[in-house]
């Protein structure tokens, strides 16, 4: 996403579309992944809106990775 916004100019509605629910409806997926809704697969990233940088990776609504922010300060 970040190479998306930077390099392409778009903004991060486009960006989040591009990398989440079009992939999902090119390959029939779109009911049930690409966007956060009742009854999809809670799968997604936190971004960090200053660089986008990964803060937060929920699976299946359970967090697998925290950025620690103590460090990253």
């Amino acid at each position: 996403m970040r190479n998306y916004v930077s390099m392409a100019g778009a903004d991060l509605v486009q960006a989040a579309n591009a990398a989440s629910l079009v992939p999902a409806r090119v390959v029939g997926r779109g009911a049930d992944l690409g966007s956060i809704e009742t009854g999809k697969q809670a799968d997604f990233v936190l971004l960090d809106p200053a660089d986008l940088s990964v803060v937060e990776t929920i699976i299946g609504g359970k967090s697998y990775f925290r950025r620690d922010h103590a460090k990253a300060a």
